[in-house]
């Protein structure tokens, strides 16, 4: 039995990065040795167990056999002759096909990783790339995660795949795990591109006919904000149809609308018209109950607006919101004898009042 560090780990020891998950192959091995040795078998198409102490997984190493199109179309081999080098070759990129053995503390290289990864390169490994549509996303966003170029020649073959139609294959869930995992990375409009790159962007996101230039200043941007920049040129019906096809959460889905319903109501703000302040404080804040959102939003609005219009129209925002942020119908004595809907138009009066006194002196 031998057994070997793989993967992601590998590679981000190489780059002098904190590896987030360390995931370990085991070549030679049967599940019942593995069992009898403590470990705990989890799983169900193919043999991975967590370590007794630890809880890191451990695999045996396993060959993959493609039974169809689709991204879990797949058959495993795990018998005790399959070879380290047979497990890695099954893996996407040359990056990935990286393996450690922590006790000679020797790099196991077949596929020419280390050298790519010096390059900043990610390059597939075989024709067998080809048999799971979810790479070419897998392929753009590790562009975005770790700053790399893709091979021309990997490109190509994503090209290919995405002209066979696989891509629809794969699940809205899948999909929109890509996405996120590219939106909480700094250069989320590496991804984007690389999709176009590969010709996946058209495929996936139909609606959008081009690439929102304000998407590179979002570096720093939440990945909230970043989703709604990239949707921002959309109708309401077109961001919708997104939506509901990707299955986005309620919270990317809400704020995108927000930020395109609201932008324009922003950039044309004015102090003397408070009622227009109020609302669009009120809702950007989500009424006064989270800072972030507002945060977020003007964010956001900065993309959009120029640096003297957005400074003067952002601070007029932030200042509502800290003038009424704290203010109470229930500590209010004029409000004790008023419910229901009485209560809140009395209350909405009351704070566009306090706000129209304290613009004015």
């Amino acid at each position: 039995m031998q057994i070997y560090l793989v993967g992601g780990a590998v590679r981000d020891m190489i780059l002098g990065l904190t590896p987030h998950d360390k995931d370990y192959v085991v070549v030679g091995a049967t599940p019942q040795e593995m069992l009898s040795l403590g470990y705990k078998q989890v799983g169900k198409d193919f043999p991975v167990f967590l370590h007794p102490k630890t809880k890191e997984e451990y695999a045996l190493a396993r060959r993959e056999i493609a039974i169809g199109k689709g991204h879990k179309d797949f058959t495993f081999e795990f018998t005790t002759d399959i070879s380290l080098e047979d497990d890695l070759i099954r893996r996407d990129f040359t990056c990935n096909a990286l393996a450690y053995d922590e006790k000679t503390q020797q790099i196991i290289d077949p596929f020419g990783g280390v050298a790519d990864i010096k390059n900043r390169l990610l390059r597939h490994i075989s024709p067998h790339f080809a048999e799971d549509p979810l790479r070419v996303l897998r392929a753009c966003r590790f562009a975005a995660q770790l700053d790399f170029s893709i091979a021309p020649e990997t490109i190509t073959l994503c090209q290919k795949i995405s002209s066979t139609g696989t891509l629809s294959t794969l699940s809205a869930e899948r999909i929109w795990q890509e996405i996120s995992k590219a939106l909480v990375t700094p250069r989320f409009e590496i991804f984007i591109k690389a999709l176009a790159d590969c010709d996946a962007f058209s495929r996936l996101l139909p609606e959008l006919k081009s690439i929102p230039q304000a998407l590179i200043s979002t570096t720093q941007s939440s990945p909230l904000v970043k989703w709604a920049t990239l949707l921002q040129p959309l109708s309401s019906y077109e961001r919708q149809s997104i939506h509901h096809r990707l299955k986005t959460p309620n919270s990317y889905a809400d704020f995108a609308h927000l930020c395109a319903d609201n932008l324009q109501s922003f950039i044309h703000l004015s102090p003397n018209d408070c009622l227009s302040l109020f609302e669009l404080t009120c809702t950007a804040s989500a009424q006064f109950k989270n800072p972030a959102l507002l945060n977020d939003f003007l964010s956001f609005c900065r993309l959009f607006c120029s640096q003297p219009d957005y400074a003067r129209n952002a601070q007029l925002c932030l200042s509502t919101f800290e003038l009424l942020k704290d203010v109470k119908a229930s500590a209010t004595p004029n409000f004790a004898s008023l419910s229901g809907a009485e209560l809140g138009r009395a209350y909405r009066t009351y704070r566009i009042k306090l706000l129209e006194d304290y613009f004015k002196s």
